[in-house]
C-alpha cells in the first residue's frame, strides 16, 4: 500500500503600506513521510521494486513575500517571491519569483499578463505499459531533483452584456527535471532494484488557449469552457530522445454546465 503522510503549519501576515500598496508575507512548514511500494508479477512470482530509501521524513520550509501595488487607477502590479528549502539526507533550496500585471482597458474589459516560476518537491512517476494502476508520488532526490516549471500567461476578460462574462487566455509552460521510467522498464520486472536506477530525467512543455463564457443571472445560467492544448515530454533514453505526447495530454476539452431555476423562492 502506498501512502503519503503530511503535517502542515503555516502563518501569514498582512501589512498595509498605504492606500495603493499591500504587503503579505509568511512561512509554511510541511513534514512529509513517503511510503510507496510496487508489487509486480512475473511467472506467478511476486517481486518488489525497492522504494525503501524514501520511506523517511522530509521537512519542507517555505518563506514567501507578496506585494500588491496600484501605481495608477487602471494598473495593478502583483509581485512576489518564495524560497523553498527541503531537508532529508541533504539540503536543497529554490527561489520562485512571480509577477502579474492587471490593466483595466475599460470599465468592462481588463488585460492580464503573468509569469511564475514553480518548484515542486514531488514527482508523479507513471507507467502505462501494464494494465494496473502504477502512478506513484515520489519525493525529489539527487537523481530526481525538484521539478521546475516556468509559466507565462496572457489573458483578457470582461463583460459582453449585463449578465454575460468572458475570459480568454493563452498559456505556455516549460518543465525541467521531469522523470519517467526508462524504456524497457518491463525488463526489470522480477528484479529487486532501486527505483532511482529505473528512471530517466527529461524536459517537457505545454501550451494552448482557454475560453470561458459565463452567464451569471436569469432563470437559465451556467458556463461554457473550451481548452485547446498540447503537452509533450522529451527524455534522452526514451523514444530515441524524440519528443512524444504526455500520458495525460488532452488536445480538446469542452465543458458545458447549465442551471435552470424553476421558481423564485426569494422573498
Amino acid at each position: 500500500k502506498s501512502t503519503i503522510k503530511d503535517l502542515n503549519f503555516s502563518m501569514k501576515f498582512d501589512y498595509f503600506l498605504g492606500s495603493s500598496q499591500f504587503l503579505t508575507f509568511g512561512y509554511t512548514l510541511n513534514n512529509q513521510l513517503f511510503n510507496p511500494q510496487i508489487i509486480t508479477t512475473l511467472n506467478a512470482n511476486q517481486k518488489k521494486i525497492d522504494f525503501s530509501d524514501i520511506g523517511t521524513a522530509r521537512i519542507i520550509n517555505n518563506f514567501f513575500v507578496d506585494n500588491r501595488f496600484k501605481p495608477i487607477d487602471w494598473l495593478e502590479i502583483n509581485s512576489g517571491i518564495r524560497l523553498s528549502t527541503t531537508y532529508s539526507n541533504r539540503v536543497e533550496y529554490y527561489f520562485q519569483p512571480r509577477v502579474r500585471l492587471l490593466a483595466e482597458i475599460s470599465d468592462k474589459v481588463a488585460f492580464t499578463a503573468s509569469y511564475d516560476k514553480l518548484a515542486q518537491s514531488m514527482h508523479l512517476l507513471t507507467n502505462s505499459t501494464i494494465g494496473q494502476p502504477t502512478d506513484l508520488w515520489v519525493p525529489a532526490s539527487a537523481t530526481a531533483p525538484f521539478e521546475i516549471a516556468d509559466q507565462i500567461v496572457f489573458g483578457i476578460n470582461g463583460s459582453i452584456y449585463n449578465d454575460w462574462d468572458f475570459n480568454f487566455g493563452l498559456f505556455k509552460k516549460d518543465y525541467r527535471n521531469l522523470i519517467d521510467y526508462k524504456q524497457g522498464f518491463n525488463s526489470y520486472f522480477g528484479i529487486k532494484d532501486n527505483w532511482q536506477n529505473m528512471i530517466d530525467v527529461g524536459t517537457g512543455k505545454s501550451y494552448g488557449l482557454e475560453l470561458l463564457v459565463n452567464k451569471n443571472s436569469g432563470k437559465v445560467n451556467g458556463w461554457l469552457s473550451y481548452t485547446l492544448s498540447k503537452s509533450i515530454r522529451e527524455f534522452p533514453e526514451i523514444n530515441d530522445g524524440k519528443s512524444f505526447p504526455y500520458k495525460y495530454n488532452r488536445m480538446h476539452n469542452i465543458s458545458l454546465t447549465s442551471f435552470l431555476e424553476f421558481y423564485d423562492n426569494k422573498k
